[in-house]
């Protein structure tokens, strides 16, 4: 499995340690439906993308990926989604161009936010209304 997941109360945080393949997909729609089911109410993802993930995915691996996140953020199963990458200098900011422009482009750019530190991701679920304690799980969570 390319990605480890821990999930408390509507927050699912994911941690990317490999580049997915079309099985991770598949595993992590399975495990955001079993954490919806759990929390009942929508979900508040996390995405890290750590320094060491190097490339992007297989095309259809990223299409699936889209298509799956595009469903996810469309229906009351998430409320939003929020992606870190760490990369510094311009392969980082490139990866995070990519991704502001595809939430843009899918019709997304309310509810997918990306972040370049774990500090800018945490002020911005702040600001969404996210309670310390459960800031604080996230921040641990993505350390």
């Amino acid at each position: 499995m390319s990605f480890d997941l821990k999930h408390f109360d509507r927050f699912v945080v994911i941690l990317w340690r490999s580049l997915p393949v079309m099985a991770d997909v598949e595993r992590l729609q399975r495990a955001l439906e079993q954490a919806y089911r759990e929390a009942k109410r929508p979900l508040v993802v996390v995405v890290h993308v750590p320094p060491s993930l190097d490339g992007v995915p297989e095309t259809d691996v990223r299409d699936a990926m889209v298509g799956r996140m595009r469903r996810l953020l469309n229906t009351s199963t998430c409320e939003s989604m929020h992606t870190v990458v760490t990369q510094p200098g311009v392969a980082g900011s490139m990866q995070r161009t990519v991704m502001r422009g595809m939430a843009v482009v899918v019709g997304l750019r309310r509810q997918l936010f990306v972040h370049d530190s774990v500090a800018s991701c945490v002020a911005r679920l702040r600001a969404l209304g996210a309670e310390p304690s459960e800031l604080a799980r996230v921040e641990q969570a993505l350390r």
